[in-house]
């Protein structure tokens, strides 16, 4: 049933965005990472910093505050409040696990947006974000994605993410 309430909230979140994943969401990645199975799209991703790496509950408690304490009107609380519960819905061990979070803010959701598969360099996982603004007519929509990632902390400590322009 959660699978399925994950599908069907990606579907009306995404609401048609053009997307590309380059790894299949929640599948193994290898032994030093997982891709976490989260809506890509989502008004309320635009609270979270550009990159978290989250490697205990006390930063995790502190991640979640600062969503809660974000200003807005009643309809953002709503939707902080339903992010608060996405990211509480996600399992990780932080005894051994960190939870990653890439947060991608773009001007149009006509921006086509792409992951690539992540690699590992010395401890130090990096993500390439790639993506392509069509020539001419955009929409004026804001588009947040996110991109998560449960890591083993034994083999990663960091982070680096790249945004690069498709020619």
């Amino acid at each position: 049933m959660k699978a399925l309430s994950i599908s069907i909230a990606l579907v009306l979140l995404t609401g048609g965005s053009s997307i590309t994943l380059a790894t299949d969401p929640g599948a193994p990645l290898s032994t030093s990472y997982r891709s976490v199975p989260i809506p890509v799209e989502f008004y309320s991703y635009q609270y979270l910093p550009p990159i978290s790496f989250v490697s205990n509950s006390i930063e995790f408690k502190s991640l979640l505050d600062s969503i809660k304490s974000a200003t807005g009107d009643i309809c953002e609380s709503r939707t902080r409040t339903q992010l608060d519960t996405l990211l509480r819905g996600i399992s990780v061990d932080f005894k051994t696990e960190a939870l990653v979070l890439i947060r991608d803010i773009q001007g149009s959701g006509s921006v086509k947006v792409q992951l690539d598969p992540p690699t590992i360099n010395n401890d130090t996982l990096r993500c390439i974000i790639k993506y392509d603004t069509p020539k001419g007519f955009m929409t004026f929509d804001m588009s947040y994605r996110c991109f998560a990632f449960i890591v083993n902390k034994s083999k990663i400590k960091g982070v680096k993410v790249d945004w690069e322009t498709v020619k």
